[in-house]
């Protein structure tokens, strides 16, 4: 009997140190740590080059190019293209501009290129400064989960609000950015990264998901990143530059991707 009750003690107080064990929770300063170092490290720029991007309208889906790049100082361009249209998105961490072929239509940062916040900042008090300036709340930490993965989270959504909110979900088992969600100029916006892969000592997403109020509407799939892409002139990422260069719009562009296909209702796989 005594035996029986030694085990059965030994039995319990081995779930409760394993229920404590699991619900440690680290702070988010060392979540943010492991993170950057685990995406790797980043000399100055880097680049998604011939990335495909897909658009969803219903049951149709629409495919462009699009070339992805990042100074790891807080600069971020993006050229999306096809055989009719262009368009260049630039943000530095002070401003943005959207260039549709020779005008510019948006001097906002765009909801739909808001993943670029979790990979264009390698440095700790950068990423940090930038996730509070979109409304994260750094010091709530949780653990939660999402599509079956254990995820540390970083801030906390108020559905009821549609003040600026942010909040990251780092996967528990790799430490890589797995969900960014978002509450931008009170519209919701969420990115799932997936497929990582490496190239020299950065991990980058083959994936990345890109929801508006929920709904997946785009879908960029890279499968090539230049570690050591170097901009080709100086005003390469200066979005000043390029509000010089081209005259304004007033045809009320509202932050809205243009579908642009040369294989209208292609199947994505």
């Amino acid at each position: 009997m005594k035996k029986f009750r030694y085990f059965a003690v030994l039995f319990i107080l081995c779930f409760f140190c394993k229920s404590n064990l699991y619900a440690f929770v680290p702070d988010s300063a060392n979540l943010i740590n492991f993170m950057l170092k685990k995406k790797g490290s980043c000399g100055s720029y880097f680049s998604a080059a011939n990335s495909s991007i897909f658009s969803f309208d219903g049951d149709n889906i629409f495919e462009a190019e699009i070339d992805l790049y990042y100074s790891c100082s807080g600069y971020f361009r993006a050229n999306w293209k096809s055989s009719f249209s262009s368009m260049i998105y630039m943000e530095s961490t002070t401003k943005a501009m959207t260039l549709h072929g020779e005008e510019i239509v948006s001097e906002k940062p765009s909801k739909y290129f808001l993943f670029k916040d979790i990979f264009w900042l390698y440095n700790y008090n950068d990423f940090l400064s930038h996730l509070e300036k979109r409304g994260c709340k750094v010091s709530d930490v949780r653990f939660d989960k999402t599509d079956g993965k254990i995820c540390y989270v970083i801030g906390k959504i108020n559905q009821d609000s549609l003040k600026d909110q942010a909040e990251l979900w780092i996967d528990k088992e790799t430490f890589l950015p797995y969900f960014y969600n978002l509450v931008f100029e009170g519209k919701k916006s969420s990115f799932k990264f997936k497929n990582y892969f490496k190239t020299g000592s950065l991990f980058y997403p083959g994936i990345i998901e890109i929801y508006i109020n929920d709904v997946l509407t785009r879908k960029i799939d890279s499968k090539v990143l230049n570690s050591s892409f170097k901009p080709g002139s100086n005003d390469f990422f200066i979005v000043d530059k390029f509000l010089k260069l081209y005259k304004k719009s007033d045809s009320g562009f509202e932050d809205e991707l243009p579908v642009m296909s040369d294989s209208i209702g292609k199947i994505f796989e």
